[in-house]
């Protein structure tokens, strides 16, 4: 193991540490911090960009995934096993675009950079983290989230647009709204860019919705 290798994973150590404060479990095989809530969880969540024998940065995602949403999306999804499936999440986004405006990313040179890091992304927990969470695990709230006013955010939460669509499809239908078949209107025309494949992917979803 090489001392980035070790800063590393003392970075991992001392950020779960503290997470234990606001009720998150270090996972440490996906880099993550989880809380569950009834019906779901939400997940403070660590990547990095490595330099070898340099550095590395490191910058970190909130997610929410809903049971729910999640069931409906990944019943007919054979690509995944069943712990692939209960480990998808439903959205989420870097903690420096939805903050900052731009993708947050800390530098880790030497063990002297460790507490700084450590403190900086703890500071987005109680202000950002645990807040975008409690919110969004609403489905009403995630509906809404996915569906902004100004069009070039719609993908800031759920990027790509079939897996918006699927999820904004699944949300119309374990909310009851009445609009669902105008919904999936408006979707198809939103993925008329995509692949063929990806068309079919949420016709299938459609279909198999009773729509």
């Amino acid at each position: 193991m090489t001392q980035l290798d070790e800063l590393r994973k003392q970075l991992y150590t001392d950020v779960g540490v503290r997470m234990l404060e606001y009720g998150f479990k270090a996972k440490s095989a996906s880099r993550s911090y989880v809380k569950s809530f009834d019906g779901g969880k939400g997940s403070f969540h660590l990547t990095y960009t490595n330099h070898p024998g340099i550095d590395f940065d490191v910058s970190a995602n909130v997610a929410v995934r809903v049971d729910a949403v999640e069931e409906i999306l990944t019943e007919d999804d054979h690509r995944l096993t069943e712990k692939e499936k209960k480990d998808c999440y439903t959205i989420g986004i870097n903690i420096g675009n939805l903050v900052l405006g731009s993708y947050l990313q800390l530098t880790v040179t030497t063990d002297a950079d460790l507490e700084p890091v450590a403190t900086k992304l703890m500071e987005f927990v109680p202000t950002v983290v645990v807040p975008y969470i409690e919110k969004n695990r609403d489905l009403e709230a995630m509906y809404d989230l996915l569906t902004p006013a100004d069009p070039k955010r719609r993908w800031d939460h759920r990027p790509g647009r079939t897996h918006r669509a699927r999820t904004l499809l699944a949300l119309s239908v374990l909310l009851g709204r009445a609009d669902t078949n105008d919904l999936i209107d408006r979707l198809r025309e939103e993925i008329q860019p995509e692949h063929q494949s990806q068309i079919e992917w949420f016709e299938g979803l459609v279909r198999r919705l009773g729509f």
